[in-house]
């Protein structure tokens, strides 16, 4: 999706999927698709807020408050551009960075052992 590999067609199929258990495909779904990002909240409603939270929706004060709770997280999240599926390369170059990092801190920790 963010590379935008996907044919009209599959991602009209992507569409009919909003089961809950779609939903990481769902989140990104709506990422990478303008015209779900313009109308942000009914696509959260559509494609992210579980069928338990919609369906108690009116009986509930609890279920309204995860609701608002779901809508409000997936919104900001959204709204900030934030992939929850990232880069591989990104990831590896943080790994990578974090490595050198406590290597030079082990070395760091193992210099003032030898100065005591």
């Amino acid at each position: 999706l963010k590379d935008h590999l996907f044919k009209e067609e599959e991602i009209n199929y992507l569409r009919t999927c909003t089961q809950e258990s779609y939903w990481l495909q769902n989140y990104h779904l709506i990422l990478y698709s303008p015209d779900l990002m313009s109308d942000l909240e009914e696509s959260i409603e559509k494609y992210l807020i579980p069928q338990k939270i919609k369906r108690a929706l009116c009986t509930k004060v609890r279920m309204q408050n995860q609701r608002i709770t779901y809508l409000e997280f997936y919104k900001e999240n959204l709204s900030q551009n934030k992939a929850i599926i990232r880069d591989i390369d990104m990831v590896k170059a943080e790994i990578l960075e974090y490595l050198e990092l406590k290597i030079q801190e082990s070395e760091e920790m193992f210099e003032l052992e030898e100065d005591e």
